[in-house]
């Protein structure tokens, strides 16, 4: 078997580099039937979100301010959140207790 194996690597290195790209992903996909599927719709994914950008219907945001927007979102969550436990019947009773 390992003269098989060394034979189908020279004939693979004689292929074109995106030949063997193409190979070498069957290859690993056979190791792990169940990665390419996922690999598959991250695929999908991503070219519709280039194509979503390339068409210009939506845009592109520095990752600061994306970083800040979801740490203000999540200021108002807590905040909210806050407020609901403080206004709730059982938090009302034990105020009303001391």
């Amino acid at each position: 078997m390992p003269d098989l194996v060394a034979g189908l690597s020279v004939l693979a290195q004689a292929l074109s580099t995106e030949d063997r790209a193409r190979l070498a992903e069957e290859l690993l996909a056979s190791l792990d039937p169940h990665q390419g599927k996922g690999e598959s719709a991250w695929d999908e994914e991503l070219r519709r979100r280039i194509d979503d950008l390339e068409r210009g219907t939506v845009q592109l945001v520095p990752a600061e301010e994306a970083f800040a927007q979801v740490r203000v979102s999540l200021s108002r969550r807590q905040a909210s959140q806050l407020r609901d436990t403080v206004d709730s019947p059982l938090m009302q009773a034990r105020a009303t207790r001391c």
